[in-house]
């Protein structure tokens, strides 16, 4: 894959990491069914070609191209579970294992023991399913995968990001705003669930 500049802001889930299928099979973690599908109903030759889009997809090496620069409230953690886990009940039952446990963890050795125990056949790990970047950046005083990758050091930015196409997701700033009242804490708004009121305050601190 040809280097695009050093991060490339992509508006739509990337298509090499979550492939919409449109049929399902019992059991599947991999695929997404559509409303109504019967898994009975398909016949051997689908079947034969789901199994062989799934093994096509696990051994494609999309490691070496792509690297994940996490901005919070922008899909991040979506995109990291699909790579990491894959898609589908199982898959998210895995996955909230890992995210619910992996910063008690005492240790990075014991984070990568709780990612590797439950990350799907040729995982990407990418920000916070990556254990090794629970680093506190001395700039934000976050962990790295919540800081920019200009303030982290050299050695770590070597090892994560090196030569490949970072990239990064936007949205809606409006729709990005009412996610962080949804993930965070505003005392007077939250009771109420005054949205409307908590992104009003946002605004105004900001330009404050």
């Amino acid at each position: 894959m040809a280097h695009l500049p050093s991060f490339t802001l992509l508006l739509t889930a990337l298509p090499l990491i979550s492939a919409r299928v449109a049929t399902c099979a019992s059991g599947s973690d991999w695929v997404e069914c559509d409303a109504g599908t019967d898994a009975a109903a398909l016949g051997l030759l689908q079947m034969d070609s789901l199994k062989r889009a799934k093994a096509a997809y696990q051994d494609a090496d999309l490691a070496g191209d792509l690297v994940l620069q996490h901005i919070p409230f922008n899909f991040g953690h979506t995109i990291e579970k699909v790579a990491g886990f894959g898609s589908g009940l199982i898959s998210m039952g895995k996955y909230m294992t890992v995210k619910m446990n992996i910063d008690g963890e005492p240790s990075t050795d014991a984070r990568w023991q709780l990612v590797n125990a439950n990350k799907q056949q040729n995982a990407i790990l990418w920000g916070h399913s990556n254990p090794d970047l629970f680093v506190t950046s001395k700039h934000t005083g976050c962990p790295l995968y919540y800081t920019p990758g200009k303030y982290w050091p050299a050695d770590m930015a070597e090892s994560y990001f090196g030569n490949k196409t970072i990239f990064g997701m936007l949205r809606d700033p409006y729709e990005r705003l009412v996610a962080m009242f949804r993930g965070g804490s505003y005392p007077g708004f939250t009771e109420t669930c005054d949205v409307n009121g908590a992104v009003r305050k946002m605004l105004k601190d900001y330009i404050a």
